[in-house]
């Protein structure tokens, strides 16, 4: 099994360039002015990190220490992003919408190193190149980002789609192990939808040429057994599966839940340098 690690083609460059160039121009006018949703200002506040213990008790802690009203999760590679952004911009909207677009260019960037992969080697440059530029262009363009890069909490889907794609990159080059369980781990640790990253590993080693079903599902070990330890992480921090609140409690309960949290952190918010 090799590296998965090579000199970056034509196709990388193509979709590198096109990435950046198209998120920049599509989405980089449609937010930056301010911090939009209830949850950004409790998840700034939950994020912060003032020392070393911090940033490692970042991965003992529920999403906004336990304040979002709707259910219980664990998501600290949203926690971390979101400190970094503090630590680097304070409560500058822009600094978020930055990230916010610097996740996007990304996806889009190995979405289309992707699809060059899976073109094949044997094929003719223009083709890999092709199958890049429209991979990435579909991806930045969909207007489901309209849905997310405005609204700084809602990342945790992109990081997901980011961190899901590079295992399916990995997978389908034949990288190490560890460079397929990483990116796996790290989509669980964004969003609970990053567990599909098992199935996408297993997919994608199959679509290898020469690759059976038994090789590709001794090559997915590596992600299972990661996301699985990311699992049992979660479900030791949470006390249990966590999740969203049981359908049936009232909406106005919940309404009511969110304003108490929102104005439960003002004076946090408020005293963040």
């Amino acid at each position: 099994m090799g590296s998965g690690i090579g000199r970056p083609g034509p196709a990388a460059l193509v979709a590198l360039g096109v990435s950046v160039v198209a998120t920049l121009v599509t989405l980089g006018g449609v937010g930056g002015t301010a911090l939009l949703g209830f949850d950004c200002y409790p998840l700034i506040a939950a994020s912060k990190v003032s020392s070393f213990g911090d940033l490692v008790g970042t991965f003992g802690e529920e999403l906004m220490d336990g304040r979002y009203p709707d259910g219980r999760f664990y998501r600290p590679l949203v926690h971390l992003s979101f400190a970094f952004d503090h630590a680097t911009g304070g409560l500058a909207p822009a600094r978020y919408f930055a990230t916010a677009l610097a996740i996007v260019a990304l996806a889009g960037w190995v979405i289309g190193l992707l699809a060059a992969q899976l073109v094949g080697s044997g094929a003719n440059t223009r083709a890999r190149v092709t199958a890049s530029l429209v991979a990435t262009l579909a991806f930045v363009l969909h207007r489901a980002q309209l849905d997310v890069v405005p609204y700084a909490a809602r990342r945790a889907d992109a990081l997901a789609i980011l961190f899901v794609a590079l295992t399916a990159l990995a997978a389908a080059r034949g990288a190490r192990a560890w460079l397929v369980a990483l990116p796996a781990l790290f989509a669980l640790l964004s969003k609970e939808s990053g567990v599909i990253a098992v199935p996408v590993a297993f997919a994608f080693a199959f679509a290898r040429e020469g690759v059976g079903a038994a090789a590709a599902a001794r090559a997915t070990l590596a992600p299972f057994a990661a996301v699985a330890l990311g699992v049992a992480l979660r479900t030791a921090i949470l006390g249990g599966l966590g999740g969203h609140a049981e359908s049936g409690a009232a909406g106005a309960q919940n309404a009511s839940a969110v304003a108490a949290g929102t104005f439960k952190v003002g004076d946090e918010v408020l005293a963040l340098p």
